[in-house]
């Protein structure tokens, strides 16, 4: 048996994930940075969760400036085209209408269908994403 001293870094569990001490920092002080940005910092902060903010910082390997400029482009790309809007039933009916996917028959645990995207179906010169490009 291993020294029992030696414990692993100290790690806190965030939507069923596990980051570690530092990671669970960066995400503190980039919801921090995010909140004291000039426009409406607070309202934004509070629509991101404390697993979706990690995405950032574990790819900016915990530096909260790159994973600050990277989540500000993913929150202006959102706002732009509008994707707060979009509706499970919008997605699926403009791929049905591709005939690009196939419903499996499944739920996953959040009761979202489960289907498969046959990405090769699409002609994008054909596609009519319809709601898809607001």
């Amino acid at each position: 048996m291993g020294d029992k001293s030696s414990s692993p870094p100290a790690a806190v569990a965030v939507d069923d994930n596990v980051l570690t001490a530092e990671e669970e920092a960066a995400v503190r002080d980039l919801r921090t940075r995010i909140e004291e940005s000039k426009k409406r910092g607070i309202d934004v902060a509070a629509k991101y969760t404390n697993f979706e903010l990690a995405k950032f910082i574990i790819v900016a390997k915990c530096n909260v400036e790159k994973a600050y400029k990277r989540f500000k482009n993913f929150h202006k790309l959102r706002l732009k085209h509008k994707f707060d809007e979009l509706s499970e039933e919008d997605v699926l009916k403009s791929a049905r209408k591709a005939g690009a996917f196939i419903g499996l028959g499944g739920r996953d645990k959040q009761g979202r269908a489960i289907v498969c995207m046959d990405a090769g179906a699409l002609d994008p010169d054909k596609l009519d994403a319809g709601p898809l490009m607001l």
